[in-house]
């Protein structure tokens, strides 16, 4: 929760294997399916992370879906949890980000059971850009 990667990055685990964060965009409007970019995709668990930046303080909602579980966390604070065997819907939860002026750190931990593997999240606001993986609030035009 507290980590903030960058693509390229290894991390080693217990086992002495090794990881690396890759960047991935979707075709699919907000829904990423992992079983089709991970293996092994049972019984296994994948992260997922952005930047939100914003000029100021303000609180948006995020929208998103999973399968199977998913937790979500804010600038290293647990926001939302659920575990259940579910397909993804895109928007299936929703939960407030009260986002701080500057950059912002958004984990996705995703937890998978058996077969079909995913999730969607998107921001619902307005004025939003995706720019890799970082979201940028847009400020309004008066």
């Amino acid at each position: 929760a507290q980590t903030h990667p960058q693509p390229g990055e290894t991390v080693t685990l217990p086992d002495g294997g090794e990881l690396t964060w890759q960047t991935h965009t979707t075709t699919i409007g907000a829904k990423i399916d992992l079983a089709g970019l991970l293996m092994p995709h049972d019984r296994t668990v994948a992260y997922a992370y952005c930047t939100i930046e914003t000029a100021d303080a303000r609180t948006v909602t995020a929208a998103f879906g999973s399968n199977d579980g998913i937790k979500v966390y804010l600038n290293g604070e647990k926001l939302f949890e659920t575990h259940q065997l579910r397909f993804v819907e895109v928007d299936d939860d929703t939960v407030s980000l009260n986002l701080q002026p500057g950059v912002n750190h958004l984990m996705l931990k995703i937890d998978q059971g058996r077969g079909k593997w995913g999730f969607a999240f998107r921001l619902l606001e307005p004025a939003v850009t995706n720019t890799g993986f970082a979201y940028k609030i847009l400020e309004a035009k008066n």
